[in-house]
């Protein structure tokens, strides 16, 4: 169709049937999908990138005029009036039906529009109008197991201490000899957010603080599970701050319950206090890094330096909402706090002379190679590449307003300027394009369904994050899925893609009457709290001035054929969502 605005009319789509084969018991499947978005030609005459035409005169070889549609809703159409959203007992919010002048349901022009241009923008496979805030790097929740190969760290002179305890750094970067690197240091009760009775402190009562130097008395201790060892630790008996009296050692731990004193003799070191703060449940000890010899460094890089910053400021912005709500730790953990790391602010993204942190390492040949840093030895980790790099160049935004796609042609543009880029250019570029939408008149005498007083109440709608890579990272720049089984490092490489525009079918082929009683069907839920009316018959949108841009081309032959790959909710009858 045209780079101006027309309806989009039902039509038979060859290869879907009509009633689709029920899944199979067990499967799971999207309420939505994905219209791939592969590279784009952007020197195309038709669906390439070019100057868009002037506003100032009507063009010979251009369509112009008005075109009026009628939008029918098939299922119930939320129109939800924000600007009076009234709390109730529940502390959820209850919202009516957006009224306009005439004292019907007001159904906004953009809304129209920002449908139509997303059906427009996956039709002509047009460059993304937003693409925000993905320049980062997405983190995940790393393997446990990776914990034991987390050495023990400290930013010294401009390079980084590695604090092995007694071990030595295996191949694989986990401790040889079968114990830990850092020391135990008793400290959380395990059933509250409180501090243990057996806490070690200092002499004085107090409790060792984060980053203090410190001489320590460690026993040798067991963890067994049936009975048998799992692993060893030391665990620290006795502390005092560096140069104070530390005392003799203590008398040995008494044999009891899991872990066990193996009976070895305690050793006297020096090392430094690691503070994590009680982040999960049921953690019971902080950690002292220490080295029996002086410890081997390595080169802190800058680009190690970088990556730090950015995992922490990763750490701080996902858990932001829930500090500012006034949470003082993991919504899901009943006797936890955040990590010191997550609330310390701007001050800990900066490694920085004494910064205690995790080395993950592995040696090859000998050489102790520092793969990342963390701060804490189960960790999020950060994938590969940032989403925008695996999106082609093609697809972003336009910086510039010779590089206009088809749907920002049409349906205008505005440059999406990043503060690094700003000084680039004297001011913000824009283009009105060539369509607009006037209100839409409701022709249904009484279109609004009222469920009570508080409203119909409907379940939160989840969303998957953009860290579950399955959902949004692609094989390749095409956007074909991912194969079963891939592990989370193996996403976001440098040769895959993103899956590309997520579209929402409508609910196709269901029951005369399904709408009718939403109160007895829980799976029609949705976020709002009030619906209208699904008998509204239609709605009347009135297409206003130049359709200046019209696409000569046959889409079917054209690029990847995204016209016979497009799902039914593009090419049925408008429905809104």
């Amino acid at each position: 169709m045209g780079g101006g605005e027309a309806a989009v009319v039902a039509a038979p789509v060859a290869g879907i049937p009509a009633d689709p084969a029920p899944l199979p018991a067990g499967d799971f499947h999207n309420p939505y999908n994905f219209i791939p978005a592969p590279p784009r030609k952007v020197g195309d005459p038709n669906l390439g990138d070019h100057h868009p035409v002037g506003h100032g005169v009507y063009h010979p070889d251009r369509y112009s005029g008005r075109i009026e549609v009628t939008l029918k809703t098939i299922t119930p159409l939320l129109i939800r009036d924000a600007a009076k959203a009234r709390e109730i007992e529940t502390d959820h919010k209850l919202f009516d039906v957006r009224m306009g002048s005439d004292g019907k349901p007001y159904l906004p022009p953009t809304s129209i529009k920002g449908m139509l241009r997303s059906a427009y923008e996956a039709i002509t496979n047009s460059r993304l109008a937003i693409f925000e805030s993905h320049e980062d790097r997405l983190a995940y929740r790393m393997p446990a197991k990776i914990g034991l190969q987390m050495v023990p760290a400290r930013v010294e002179n401009g390079s980084l201490a590695l604090y092995t305890g007694t071990a030595q750094i295996g191949n694989d970067g986990k401790p040889s000899g079968g114990i830990m690197y850092a020391a135990w240091l008793p400290r959380h009760d395990r059933h509250s957010k409180g501090i243990a009775k057996f806490a070690v402190k200092y002499s004085t009562n107090q409790l060792p603080q984060h980053g203090e130097a410190v001489s320590v008395w460690l026993e040798e201790y067991e963890k067994l599970r049936n009975g048998n060892p799992v692993f060893s630790y030391w665990r620290v008996r006795a502390i005092a701050q560096q140069g104070n009296n530390l005392g003799a050692a203590p008398s040995a731990g008494k044999p009891g319950g899991s872990h066990q004193p193996t009976g070895n003799p305690m050793k006297k070191v020096d090392g430094y206090v690691c503070i994590t703060n009680k982040n999960i449940n049921n953690k019971h000890d902080e950690r002292v890094f220490f080295s029996q010899s002086n410890p081997q460094t390595v080169t802190l890089t800058s680009e190690l330096k970088a990556r730090w910053r950015e995992l922490i400021k990763n750490y701080q912005e996902i858990h932001e909402p829930e500090i500012k709500s006034g949470q003082h730790g993991p919504p899901a953990l009943q006797h936890s706090v955040w990590s010191r790391h997550v609330t310390g602010g701007s001050s800990e993204r900066e490694l920085k002379e004494g910064s205690l942190c995790y080395a993950h390492v592995e040696k090859k040949n000998g050489q102790i190679i520092v793969k990342d840093l963390y701060p804490v030895m189960i960790t999020r980790g950060l994938f590969a590449n940032a989403p925008e790099t695996l999106l082609d160049p093609s697809l972003l935004p336009a910086e510039d307003i010779k590089d206009l796609s088809p749907a920002d042609r049409v349906f205008g543009w505005v440059r999406q300027d990043k503060q690094e880029k700003k000084a680039k250019y004297s001011k913000r570029g824009a283009y009105k394009g060539n369509l607009r939408i006037s209100p839409a008149t409701c022709i249904t005498s009484d279109p609004v369904e009222q469920f009570g007083d508080n409203g119909f109440p409907l379940a939160i709608l989840g969303q998957p994050q953009p860290q579950q890579f399955r959902f949004y990272a692609a094989r390749d720049p095409q956007g074909g899925s991912l194969p079963k089984g891939t592990s989370q490092s193996q996403a976001y490489k440098a040769d895959q893609g993103l899956r590309g525009r997520k579209v929402y079918p409508h609910h196709q082929g269901l029951p005369d009457g399904h709408w009718t009683n939403p109160n007895q069907d829980r799976t029609q839920q949705g976020s709002l709290m009030i619906l209208t009316k699904h008998t509204i018959k239609s709605i009347v949108a009135r297409i206003i001035t130049a359709m200046n841009e019209i696409i000569k081309t046959d889409l079917s032959k054209h690029g990847s054929n995204l016209a016979r790959s497009l799902p039914l909710a593009l090419i049925s009858p408008i429905y809104l969502r």
